[in-house]
């Protein structure tokens, strides 16, 4: 029983010993996992120092350390999976949970690197969706250029981009209208209007442009007709388009020209005017001032030829009457008739030639009394005859020409014998001599001859002037042949001779 017992102390002071030792061992374990912090050494340490009944204090402060690394391990795993997910609220979380959990600092650095990375990024989208609602180039050139430094994907920046494009393309077109709309340019105003419309800008910012437009189209069209009517020279239609013109709003500088052809063409209106009023109403002064206005005016020389006319007819009457009155003053009977002559060819009035006529009749009959005295007196048949027949035509008395007719009688039974006496040898010549009186009594008529015997007047031209051989061939061929062209000639020879023969019957 005693060595029974003594092997069970013995036994028991070995399990003692054993357990002892265990424990220190625990005890040792323990303090090594606390101070290397590691979680699965902590965890052993733990189980074997609750085994070996460690200290409570040892054991807590143990756990505490398991506790502090579980939630630095816990930290760090939400570390990796928010660095995985990238997203911001996971980052935050779980950079706070490892401060709260005491992880080292550089072990979130990554962390904090890739929140920053990833609050940029959504800064810059927040921008690019400010910028897109406002559609403002510069936020959107500025939102662009900072989602790019952030690394924004491109799906992500395609919205913002696209607009930036249209606002640009606004801009541009914007430009492009206010550089038309200065210029006024037709072909830039119409590119600029399509490419505003193309690039949807404001109907406000096109409308302006296509004011412009329409009025500078309508200034062309007004300035193509402005050309036309000065081309024309038409004074209405210079009027009416340089009224347009000026409600357009050209300018005095672009419309002087057209003003200059109205001006001309209105004066030459005028002195058309001028011309018909005078030509009208003839007056040697008025015809001249319009005359000479038209030639200043510019007129074609055809339009100033009635007035010309009428100014040369003006000064022919107003010629003729100063002749008319210049004869009468002097009662000279051929200025006389060469005055009322010419009043006639002229068209005066039949009252204005009256006068003239008058004093010719009496200058005729003063002149002829004082032609019949100087005949009588003088004994000359050729002068006798002339003075009666000239005496008859101004209607003198018969009782006046007795005389003149007596000593006109004597001499012409005298010339009668000797003409018969001359004829008796020149068979031929009394039919000549028949067609010669025949063919000249027209034109003695007109001279005033008639009315006087024509037997006494046949006998004194045939006694007093010799008949030439070359006109008794004629005379004879004339009356044998009865050419009329020879007779033609006759005439005209025979009207010769008596025309230029002055106070005397020839041939």
């Amino acid at each position: 029983a005693g060595l029974h017992s003594a092997d069970e102390h013995l036994a028991e002071a070995r399990r003692t010993h054993a357990d002892e030792k265990r424990r220190v061992k625990a005890q040792q374990g323990l303090f090594d996992a606390v101070q290397s912090r590691n979680i699965e050494q902590l965890h052993k340490a733990l189980e074997e120092g609750k085994v070996c009944s460690l200290n409570e204090d040892d054991l807590r402060e143990a756990n505490d350390v398991l506790m502090e690394e579980l939630r630095k391990a816990n930290a760090r795993e939400g570390l990796q999976r928010a660095t995985w997910s990238r997203s911001i609220l996971d980052l935050r979380s779980a950079i706070a949970e490892a401060e709260d959990a005491g992880v080292d600092e550089d072990e979130t650095m990554e962390a904090r690197q890739m929140l920053g990375i990833e609050e940029g990024k959504e800064e810059a989208r927040n921008g690019l969706e400010t910028a897109v609602q406002s559609r403002n180039v510069e936020m959107l050139e500025d939102a662009l250029e900072e989602a790019d430094r952030c690394g924004l994907v491109p799906k992500e920046t395609e919205t913002a981009r696209q607009i930036l494009a249209e606002e640009q393309r606004k801009l541009a077109a914007l430009e492009g209208l206010n550089e038309a709309i200065a210029s006024k340019d037709i072909a830039a105003l119409e590119a600029a209007i399509l490419e505003a419309q193309q690039a949807d800008l404001d109907a406000t910012e096109v409308d302006t442009a296509k004011s412009l437009l329409e009025l500078e189209l309508q200034k062309i069209a007004l300035w193509k007709r402005l050309e036309k009517a000065q081309q024309q020279r038409v004074i209405n239609e210079l009027r009416d388009a340089l009224s347009a013109a000026m409600n357009l709003g050209f300018s005095l500088s672009e419309l002087a020209p057209a003003q200059s052809v109205l001006k001309e063409e209105e004066r030459k209106e005028t002195a058309r005017e001028a011309l018909a009023e005078a030509v009208s109403d003839p007056d040697v002064a008025t015809l001249e001032a319009a005359l000479k206005e038209a030639v200043d005016s510019g007129l074609m020389e055809e339009e100033m030829v009635a007035a010309k006319d009428a100014l040369q007819l003006a000064q022919r009457l107003v010629e003729t009457r100063n002749d008319l009155e210049s004869a009468v003053k002097t009662r000279d009977p051929a200025r006389l008739m060469a005055a009322i002559e010419k009043g006639q060819s002229c068209g005066l009035e039949r009252h204005e030639l009256e006068p003239a006529e008058a004093v010719l009749k009496e200058a005729r009959v003063e002149q002829t009394r004082e032609s019949l005295k100087r005949a009588i007196n003088e004994q000359d048949v050729r002068a006798l005859f002339r003075a009666v027949a000239e005496s008859e035509a101004v209607g003198l008395e018969p009782e006046e020409l007795d005389e003149a007719k007596r000593v006109l009688e004597e001499e012409a039974a005298l010339a009668t014998k000797d003409a018969e006496h001359r004829l008796e040898r020149r068979q031929l010549l009394l039919p000549a001599a028949e067609l010669t009186f025949e063919v000249a009594r027209p034109a003695l008529d007109a001279e005033g001859y008639g009315g006087f015997d024509w037997k006494v007047r046949e006998n004194i031209a045939f006694s007093t002037v010799a008949v030439g051989q070359e006109l008794a061939a004629a005379l004879e061929k004339a009356w044998f042949t009865k050419k009329s062209n020879i007779l033609d000639e006759l005439c005209q020879n025979l009207h010769s001779c008596h025309m230029s023969s002055i106070g005397r019957l020839c041939k």
